[in-house]
Order: structure tokens, then sequence, then C-alpha cells
């Protein structure tokens, strides 16, 4: 109980320290999203290895430039020209977080240039545009239904 205590003091105390630089929405809808990306200056994606992280698609949609772990697929989804990501070593057997010091001299990085990058990551999302995708698949399916 005394740990938990000390921990929650703690997280307060951090918390009091970022609360003029950081606002903790909670839960929000998908119709919602948009206008909050729309609200943020950059997306810090911290996520080790991720995949295909739908939310770095989403922000560079909305013209967010990433900041990001480069591991996963986020580097292939980001490019070099809409944010910048944080060397990661390959291995699967545990995560690597980027050092905060290294995430601060990303996002400094993008700041010196947020107009720059911020057009080119709504410019970048526009290649991941699902409707290309869907639409070849239904001519294939469509094709295969005729004989």
């Amino acid at each position: 109980m005394r740990f938990r205590s000390q921990l929650l003091r703690s997280r307060a105390s951090l918390l009091d320290r970022v609360a003029d630089r950081v606002e903790l929405l909670g839960t929000y809808s998908q119709a919602e999203a948009p206008a909050l990306y729309r609200r943020a200056d950059v997306l810090l994606h911290t996520k080790y290895n991720d995949p295909c992280p739908t939310v770095v698609l989403e922000a560079m949609a909305c013209g967010v430039p990433v900041v990001y772990s480069r591991s996963g697929g986020t580097p292939e989804l980001v490019g070099e020209e809409a944010g910048v990501g944080v060397e990661a070593p390959l291995d699967w057997d545990r995560d690597h977080p980027p050092a905060p010091p290294e995430l601060a001299d990303a996002v400094r990085t993008v700041a010196e240039r947020l107009p720059d990058y911020a057009a080119a990551a709504r410019e970048r999302s526009l290649g991941f545009d699902v409707r290309p995708w869907v639409d070849r698949h239904r001519e294939v399916f469509e094709r295969l239904v005729r004989g």
C-alpha cells in the first residue's frame, strides 16, 4: 500500500509539471479523432516494432508529422519526409523504447521545420488511401463472378 501511494504521488507530481503543455482527454469517438489530431503539432509514437500503426496514418492524414521508434512498419509509413525516427535495434525478444533525450531531439528537429513536415505528412498519407485497393479487388471479384 505504501508503494502505491508513493507511485501515485510521483505520478501526480509529474503531471503537475507538464499540466500547462499536456492535456489528458480520456476516451473519444472516431468521429472526434481528426479534430483532436489537428490540435497537435506532432505525434509521438514510441511503440517498438509496431507493424502497421493506424494512429500514424490517421495523424499524417491530418497533417501531423510523426516522431517515432525506427522499428516495425512505422519507418515505411512515415518515410524520411513526414517525421523523424529514433534509431532502434532489431530484436524480437524484448521491447526497446526510444530514449527520452533522443525523442526530444527528434521533436526539436520537427519543430524547426514544422510546416514542411506537416505538409509532407499530409501528402504522404494520400499514398495509403485504401480506395484504389478496394476498387481493384472489386474489379477482380466481379470478373471472377462473371466467369
